[in-house]
C-alpha cells in the first residue's frame, strides 16, 4: 500500500508486527481496537492513533469511563457513525471519526456530486461542533 502512495495503514485489528514496522518506517498505523487491554497495549507499543471499531457496538458511555484514566489515547471511532450520533462521540472524546459507510461504501449509482455534498455536510457539522467545544473550553 505505500509503496502505490499510501501515507498511512488503517487496520480493522491490531498488529503488533505491522506497528513495528511502521514505526521503524516513520509510516502512521492505526490498529483496530476494540478492549481496553488491546488500546493499552498498542499505546505501551507506540501507537498514537487508534481505531475503535464498530462504535456503535457498544454504549457510548465505555468510550467516556475509558477516557477518564487514560486522557492520553486518541481514537478514530468509526463503524455507525453518521450526522445522527456524531456529536456524541466528540462529547465521548473521541480525536477523530470515520464516516465509511456513508461515503466510503457507497454504491455504484452513487453520484459523486452526492458523496461530495454529503462530504461537504459532515465537514461543516464537525466544524460547528469542534468549535463548540473550543468555546466551552
Amino acid at each position: 500500500a505505500i509503496q502505490s502512495g499510501a501515507q498511512y495503514l488503517v487496520s480493522p485489528v491490531y498488529n503488533e508486527e505491522i506497528l513495528k514496522w511502521s514505526l521503524k518506517n516513520d509510516i502512521l498505523y492505526v490498529p483496530g481496537v476494540m478492549t481496553v487491554n488491546e488500546m493499552f497495549h498498542a499505546v505501551q507499543q507506540g501507537a498514537q492513533l487508534l481505531k475503535f471499531y464498530p462504535a456503535v457496538a457498544l454504549d457510548i458511555n465505555f468510550l467516556k469511563l475509558i477516557f477518564q484514566p487514560f486522557p492520553q489515547f486518541k481514537v478514530l471511532a468509526t463503524g455507525g457513525i453518521d450526522l445522527s450520533n456524531i456529536k456524541e462521540f466528540f462529547q465521548a472524546g473521541v480525536y477523530a471519526v470515520g464516516i465509511t459507510g456513508k461515503l466510503g461504501g457507497a454504491s455504484d449509482e452513487t453520484l459523486d456530486e452526492d458523496i461530495a455534498y454529503l462530504s461537504k455536510q459532515y465537514i461543516e457539522y464537525v466544524d460547528k461542533i469542534t468549535s463548540q467545544k473550543e468555546e466551552i473550553m
